[in-house]
C-alpha cells in the first residue's frame, strides 16, 4: 500500500521472506548462537528498470559457513555405545564435519546401557547433547515382582493405571525412571529392601 517495490528489513538472524518477495529478512551471515540453525547468508534482489510492485526477483544465497546443526537419534533396546558412535558420525559426515550438532537422543534404552558421552561427543563437533532416553524396563512384570515391596509402592505412586503413559510430563517421567533406578540398583533380594 505504500508503493515501495521492495523493503529490507532486520534484527531477525534466520532468513524469511514474504509470500509476494515485497520484503525480507536477509537474517545474519553466520549463525551467533547455538539456536541458529539452518542455513545464513544474504538476499540479491533485482528490480527490473521502470518496475512496479511485483517486478522484483528475491533470492538467498547461502554463505559456505558452519551451521548449528540439531541431530535427533532414536535409541532402541539393541543400541550400544559403539553403534550409537557410527550413527552420530555417519550424520555428521552426510551434513558435513565442519558444521556443529546439537544431539538429543530419543526412545527406550537396554538398562544395562550406561551412555559414554565423552566417547559419542568425539563423533565431531558436538556442541550439546542431551539424554532423553529411559530404560526399557517390563513395568507390569517390576509391579508384580515387587507388589509387596518399596518398590512395587514407587511404581504405584507414579503410575496407579499401571500405565506408562500415565506420566504424559517428559520431566516427571524422567524423575521416575531415575528413581526406579536407583531402587533396583541397590535392592537387597535376600531382605527385601533398598
Amino acid at each position: 500500500a505504500s508503493g515501495f517495490s521492495y523493503t529490507a528489513l532486520g534484527h531477525i538472524h534466520k532468513p524469511e521472506f514474504s509470500e509476494t518477495g515485497r520484503y525480507g529478512f536477509p537474517g545474519s551471515l553466520s549463525p551467533l548462537d547455538l539456536t541458529e540453525t539452518g542455513a545464513h547468508g544474504y538476499l540479491v534482489g533485482e528490480l527490473k528498470e521502470n518496475g512496479g510492485a511485483g517486478d522484483l526477483s528475491l533470492r538467498f544465497v547461502p554463505l559456505p559457513s558452519r551451521s548449528y546443526i540439531p541431530c535427533q537419534v532414536k535409541v532402541t533396546e539393541k543400541t550400544t555405545n559403539q553403534s550409537l558412535f557410527q550413527t552420530l558420525e555417519k550424520f555428521m559426515k552426510q551434513y558435513g564435519p565442519s558444521n556443529i550438532y546439537k544431539v538429543t537422543l530419543n526412545g527406550k534404552r537396554d538398562p544395562e546401557l550406561v551412555l559414554d558421552e565423552t566417547y559419542l561427543c568425539t563423533a565431531g563437533r558436538i556442541i550439546s547433547f542431551r539424554d532423553n532416553t529411559v530404560p526399557s524396563y517390563d513395568i507390569e512384570h517390576l509391579r508384580q515382582e515387587h507388589r509387596a515391596d518399596l518398590i512395587g509402592g514407587y511404581i504405584a505412586a507414579f503410575l496407579p493405571d499401571g500405565s506408562e503413559e500415565g506420566i504424559p510430563d517428559p520431566v516427571r517421567r524422567q524423575a521416575f525412571y531415575c528413581g526406579l533406578d536407583a531402587l533396583l540398583s541397590n535392592f537387597d533380594t535376600n531382605t527385601g529392601e533398598p
